[in-house]
């Protein structure tokens, strides 16, 4: 009687762990979910300092909510912009990327932050530094660099989108990434399509402010006519058509990514 007796005090504890697992999930997602309304509501009556604080730490906690880790972190961005605080953007950005590496949907909001944030700062001390600053360091520019490592981050979560199976989603996920490949490179940029983009290795930040010079480049540089001026040039990035083309620009990679998008939602193919 005593073995039988221990027995079912055992099972007993057994059950009642089973049982209050899942309880105690619902309730921290619950718990999560009114966090998150209430930090938008700071966010949205202009308490920017409060809301970034309260989604950092929502972003930063490894069991956030994957579903919502990717807002998080976004919002989280447009607190620091709101307070003027561009400087700890990347910081931030990529602490919470350690912290989700295996979330598709984190990865994809961070590369998407990167391509629609600010891509001009400075270099003080040997660091870049995002956004505006008062005093000393070397104005300098990151839309290439913010491109590649964009990219880098949409590869790294490729084979997390595929094992998924919310198919919808996956093919946004695909949508999304052929819209980064083309990122500066559309209309009078098309050429820029003949550069090869190496994931490899990041490209160094390019001195001055970036300024699309298409007009002025394919108009002098391209047809072999003289350089733009001083003037011209100034603190600015100036954007050199190669004179004659590379190869023809190739946009298979751009087709392949929508291909597989449509594959994974009829209703994109159909459009």
């Amino acid at each position: 009687m005593r073995h039988l007796s221990a027995f079912v005090v055992i099972l007993g504890v057994a059950l009642a762990a089973h049982l209050t697992l899942p309880t105690s999930a619902s309730a921290q997602t619950k718990s999560s979910d009114s966090d998150r309304a209430k930090y938008q509501k700071q966010y949205d009556n202009g308490n920017y300092k409060d809301a970034y604080e309260g989604f950092r730490k929502l972003a930063l906690d490894s069991n956030d909510d994957p579903m919502h880790a990717g807002a998080d972190l976004t919002r989280g961005i447009a607190s620091l912009s709101q307070l003027g605080r561009n400087d700890e953007i990347d910081d931030f950005r990529d602490a919470v990327i350690k912290a989700h590496a295996k979330n598709w949907r984190l990865l994809m909001a961070a590369a998407d932050s990167l391509l629609n944030g600010e891509h001009f700062g400075f270099i003080i001390a040997g660091k870049f530094s995002r956004g505006q600053h008062r005093g000393g360091g070397q104005a300098v520019n990151s839309l290439e660099r913010d491109r590649a490592q964009a990219l880098q981050l949409m590869v790294q979560a490729i084979p997390l989108a595929e094992a998924d199976s919310r198919k919808p989603d996956v093919a946004d996920f695909w949508m999304s990434m052929s819209q980064m490949l083309l990122a500066n490179r559309g209309y009078s940029d098309a050429w820029r399509l003949q550069l090869p983009t190496n994931l490899d290795e990041l490209p160094d930040y390019e001195q001055g402010w970036y300024w699309n010079a298409g007009a002025v480049a394919m108009g002098t540089v391209a047809s072999g006519g003289k350089q733009p001026s001083a003037a011209q040039r100034g603190s600015l990035s100036i954007c050199r058509v190669p004179a004659k083309p590379i190869r023809r620009p190739d946009n298979g990679p751009i087709r392949g990514l929508l291909s597989r998008a449509g594959r994974r939602r009829v209703k994109i193919r159909q459009e």
